[in-house]
């Protein structure tokens, strides 16, 4: 995932995030969505903006890549025995 340098907006500085796409599977980066939807309303103009610190942010997603990185390691599974 890529972390842009972000703008200021008022008073206010505005991290921006590429997230994959996957991510948005996850119950973490979910939950977070129900928030944002609450805090915002489901018709948000421009980009989802998450109600959370960015430290909170980066805990989430380090929690959903390092979840995504252990799956990767488990041995295949076989649908054809």
């Amino acid at each position: 995932m890529k972390r842009y340098k972000g703008f200021k907006s008022g008073r206010r500085f505005v991290r921006v995030y590429v997230v994959p796409v996957v991510y948005f599977n996850h119950p973490l980066l979910r939950e977070l969505l129900r928030e944002a939807e609450v805090e915002f309303g489901f018709h948000h103009p421009g980009g989802i903006t998450i109600p959370c610190a960015a430290a909170e942010f980066e805990r989430v997603r380090t929690r959903i890549s390092d979840a995504g990185k252990r799956l990767h390691r488990r041995s295949p599974v076989s649908l054809w025995s």
